[in-house]
Parts: C-alpha cells; structure tokens; sequence
C-alpha cells in the first residue's frame, strides 16, 4: 500500500493528478484497506496465540483493561476500516471523473 501511495504522489507531484494511473493507484489502495479489513478476522482466528496452543497467565486487572480486536468486538471486522476503503474508492471514482473530463479538455482545445 505505501509503494501505491507513493506512486500517486510522484503522480501528483508531474502535475497530472486527474489521470488514469492516479485512478488506478487509488483504487488500488482502497481495494487494499477493504480486502485487508475483511481478512484480518480470517487470519485472527486461524494464526492466533490461542489457536496455536499458547496462552497467557495474567492476575490483576490488566487483562480487563486489555483494548479488544476490531473495534469493541473480539475477531469481527473492523467497520472503520471498510468505510475508509469505501472512501478511498468514492475518491477514486472522483478521480476518473476528472480523468474523462481533462482528456475531453485535451481533445477540444
């Protein structure tokens, strides 16, 4: 994600930020954050320290105080996560939006 994130920044930075590869390098990181939001749970539960046989002795309160996984519940998705991928994506379709309308601009002038 950040090798795509720097491509559209050196992109952005030759002056042709509504363009086909500033798409293409948006979407893809969007795809990223909801592709790895869905799958983080799957590998949660299957490469986990319990499920491999390990476990944790704690006393006190610490374990109480311990943050849960995905946003309050325990091997869930993280619904911050897919709404920021969708985000990226309602940005990206912005994008080629812009794309279409500078190549029009190109043709006409």
């Amino acid at each position: 994600m950040l090798l795509l994130l720097w491509r559209l920044l050196a992109t952005a930075a030759t002056g042709r930020v509504f363009g086909s590869r500033a798409v293409q390098y948006l979407r893809g990181i969007g795809w990223l954050i909801v592709a790895g939001s869905l799958a983080m749970p799957a590998l949660n539960h299957f490469a986990s320290a319990s499920q491999l046989g390990y476990s944790i002795e704690a006393f006190g309160i610490g374990p109480n105080l311990a943050p849960l996984d995905s946003a309050g519940y325990p091997g869930g998705i993280n619904i911050a996560h897919l709404a920021i991928g969708g985000l990226i994506l309602l940005v990206a379709e912005v994008f080629r939006y812009g794309a279409r309308i500078e190549a029009e601009h190109r043709l006409t002038v």
